[in-house]
């Protein structure tokens, strides 16, 4: 909490909203962008802060962000290819079913 001076009424300026924000650079070798510290200040008189007794409430909120669309080709990729994997083996074990040879009630 730093105190600033109104004249002769002296208050105090603090943080009221801090929000760390931060988002990855997948073209950057250290894979980061500069992250941000936004600060929204609230100021206060020293007559309102005597005069009521409510504290002061802060809030604080961090925010990760991410491209992610490299990722979600490549696990589409691979999701087909896992498809059809499956439906070759269902074929496969379908047919092997079929023609297996049956008992007769002879």
């Amino acid at each position: 909490m730093t105190g600033c001076d109104t004249g002769t009424d002296r208050g105090s300026r603090t943080g009221r909203i801090l929000t760390f924000e931060m988002s990855l650079d997948p073209n950057s070798e250290e894979m980061i962008f500069v992250p941000y510290l936004r600060i929204d200040y609230r100021q206060r008189t020293k007559t309102y802060i005597e005069s009521t007794s409510s504290r002061a409430l802060v809030e604080f909120g961090t925010y990760y962000s991410s491209s992610t669309d490299s990722f979600w080709s490549t696990a589409e990729a691979i999701f087909y290819v896992l498809l059809v994997i499956l439906i070759l083996i269902l074929i496969i074990k379908t047919q092997v079913m079929l023609s297996k040879p049956t008992l007769s009630q002879d």
